[in-house]
């Protein structure tokens, strides 16, 4: 895979992987108290990492470059939206898999464009071009469609970057008309992690209201860099890395960071002295994924380079918080070897009540369960 120059700094240490739902396997179909069980999930132990069957391939995306997928919680779907970018892939096509069903299997909601073009934002038929997604794809509800938020490096050696908030429809699987949803503005970061209330906020702490589309800086607040999710009990964001988060700027130590998502004020975050607090600084964590278990109130957090160990971080009152390490079974497939990392392939499925992880495209997804 072909990289830019910042990219290629950051690919340090990660090892290889595959795609699964963190925490069990299946055999027959059984209904668990608020959740669903698909046949391939009954049976399973709770925090027992297991593969989904059939679910290798990422549909044919270019997802290890640097991209990710999001959830549809109705569906209980993956969606993989214009995944490649730089000299990775030009393919814009998106690709989703459902979770809820008994054998579930990629599919192709729409191909990429035929006819395209490097270093440019849109592609001569006006769709978005293919990018490093990171954490920059969410679903929106209201809408029912994935939104981009924002391209960073996309298709081509000039790793073209704009604000662009490009919106795909799950109803009708088509892209939705260029500024459907207002540029990011101004454009001082991307959007990276989605509150309570479906709003998207970047690094800047800048938010993005689904509802009146429109851009504001309601705070003091800043994210810095992702994985960033929100505790949808306090409608807090929360983002946490090791240095910059990509490796090559280690002596920053580990930075954590909150955003009240109602006024839009935060501040650092701190842990409390743990031995999982230890193995973490000397990790040192890379382009990670991290989301929050309702179920718990807590946030899992998991990288490339320790493979099978999730973190958990738990909020409390105050700025100083606990980091340990949930204690699991089984074994997911390692991650990817050219330290592309996990991105936002670790999340968690509202109706599985568990979590899914794609360690990379060649990889059978992945779960583990949280909730009896």
């Amino acid at each position: 895979m072909t990289t830019s120059p910042y990219d290629r700094i950051a690919r340090r240490r990660f090892l290889a992987g595959s795609l699964g739902l963190a925490f069990g396997a299946a055999t027959a179909t059984r209904v668990r108290a608020g959740g669903i069980a698909p046949a391939w999930l009954a049976g399973q132990p709770l925090n027992h990492w297991f593969p989904i069957p059939g679910t290798t391939g990422a549909g044919g995306s270019a997802i290890d470059a640097y991209s990710s997928f999001t959830v549809v919680p109705p569906t209980s779907e993956l969606v993989i939206a214009a995944a490649g970018g730089h000299n990775d892939s030009a393919d814009n096509g998106v690709y989703s898999i459902r979770l809820d069903l008994d054998a579930p299997t990629w599919r192709t909601r729409r191909a990429g464009s035929t006819v395209f073009q490097p270093n440019v934002l849109y592609y001569a038929d006006g769709l978005p071009t293919s990018r490093h997604t990171y954490a920059n794809i969410h679903y929106i509800a209201s809408r029912n469609a994935v939104l981009l938020s924002g391209c960073r490096f996309g298709f081509g050696g000039g790793t073209p970057s704009g604000p662009g908030m490009d919106l795909f429809d799950l109803t009708t699987d088509q892209w939705l008309p260029r500024f459907t949803f207002a540029d990011i503005t101004p454009f001082d970061g991307f959007g990276i992690a989605q509150d309570a209330q479906g709003n998207i906020w970047t690094q800047s702490g800048r938010r993005f209201d689904v509802a009146t589309n429109q851009w504001t800086r309601p705070g003091n607040g800043t994210l810095g860099r992702f994985p960033a999710a929100c505790d949808t009990r306090s409608n807090t964001l929360f983002s946490l890395q090791f240095g910059d988060g990509q490796g090559f700027d280690p002596q920053l130590g580990v930075i954590a960071r909150r955003i009240d998502a109602a006024t839009g004020n935060g501040g650092a975050v701190t842990f409390n002295p743990s031995p999982a607090l230890d193995q973490f600084i000397a990790a040192q964590p890379n382009y990670a994924g991290m989301d929050f278990d309702p179920h718990a109130g807590r946030f899992l957090f998991y990288h490339a380079g320790e493979t099978g160990k999730v973190y958990t971080i738990t909020p409390r009152t105050g700025t100083v918080w606990d980091l340990g390490v949930l204690p699991t079974t089984g074994m997911p497939s390692p991650g990817p070897s050219s330290g592309s990392g996990i991105q936002k392939r670790f999340l968690h499925v509202p109706a599985l009540r568990g979590f899914v992880l794609l360690p990379q495209r060649s990889s059978t997804l992945g779960t583990s369960e949280q909730v009896a």
